[in-house]
């Protein structure tokens, strides 16, 4: 049987660790993830259920949903996530969900996170990474020993080439700073999901060995009556939405400049078409029905123009006129 459990080279101070498997126990475990990373198909595949699985990057999941797994003698249970940058929820509301999930379940403590990432990702977009972001935040530095890195689809590669391409991208993004270094450097342990039913239990029996009840950054935030927004998750999104607003309201500006000079455009051909622009009135009638006609285009064609007039010696007289 192949591992999947991928060792690193990173070098760290070591972590203190109680490796005391809890058999008979139970485990609450956090998947999360952008939308379309397969958290779905890897609760399917390991739990060998019907968690429903999108095929697009339209979310099937809109909230918290728990699936069981029995391993080990011990009670998994997996708790799919909407993706941040979702298409059907705010992200303030989606941390809402998820942490109001947690509080509900208080019974039994959050055992870790497994945070996934496609592999086959050329780059990664801007929607993965908030949600690593995410991730960081609602774990804080001091759980990261219970964060599993699981990257997927392995099983779909379909050549050498390819996957070699892939272990490469693998050893970037465990090796950067940005992305994954610093979590593997605090204690977070990095698999392969080889998409099989054994490649997600190897995954879940790593957390047999964990005995630590320090909770999530997210958690001790609130229960500090920290502000929403002010924990460290919170002003990732506010921060967030600020830039996201703030690249739409220049978008605005932009298109606002853009019709302001079509529209100048569109004045002067009514002038030039006044005093004798090819099509003359027939134009004229064609842009009244037309209110959004393209001012690129009308700029090149009356260059055109110009140019003909240019050299029909009309130039001067045109514009003195």
């Amino acid at each position: 049987m192949e591992d999947t459990h991928v060792s690193d080279s990173i070098s760290s101070e070591p972590i203190e660790r109680q490796n005391t498997p809890l058999i008979g126990s139970k485990h609450r475990i956090l998947l999360l993830g952008a939308t379309g990373v397969g958290k779905s198909s890897f609760i399917a595949r390991t739990a060998r259920c019907d968690a429903k699985i999108g095929h697009s990057m339209v979310s099937c999941t809109t909230h918290c949903a728990p699936y069981d797994v029995s391993e080990s003698g011990s009670i998994f249970t997996l708790i799919d996530t909407p993706g941040f940058n979702d298409t059907t929820k705010d992200n303030m509301e989606i941390l809402r969900t998820i942490t109001d999930y947690l509080d509900t379940c208080s019974e039994y403590p959050l055992t870790g996170i497994i945070y996934l990432h496609r592999i086959t990702d050329t780059r990664v977009c801007g929607a993965d990474f908030l949600n690593l972001q995410m991730l960081k935040a609602l774990a804080g530095r001091r759980f990261y020993s219970r964060v599993v890195v699981m990257s997927t689809m392995w099983d779909t590669i379909p050549n050498e080439e390819l996957d070699q391409a892939c272990q490469r991208r693998e050893a970037a993004l465990k090796n950067s700073e940005k992305y994954w270094r610093d979590m593997i450097g605090s204690g977070c342990e990095y698999f392969r999901f080889r998409g099989d039913q054994e490649s997600g239990l190897q995954i879940l029996r790593h957390f047999l060995s964990s005995q630590s009840h320090e909770p999530p950054a997210i958690i001790v935030q609130l229960n500090e009556r920290r502000p929403f927004e002010k924990t460290d998750a919170g002003y990732i999104l506010v921060e967030d939405r600020r830039r996201r607003e703030h690249a739409r309201l220049k978008e605005l500006e932009e298109a606002r400049d853009e019709e302001a000079m079509s529209l100048r455009l569109y004045h002067q051909n009514h002038a030039y078409a006044a005093s004798g622009y090819p099509r003359g009135g027939t134009y004229v009638q064609d842009a009244d029905r037309n209110a959004h006609y393209n001012g690129h285009q009308l700029y090149r064609e009356l260059i055109e123009w110009a140019a003909k007039l240019w050299d029909k010696g009309k130039i001067l007289g045109q514009l003195m006129g």
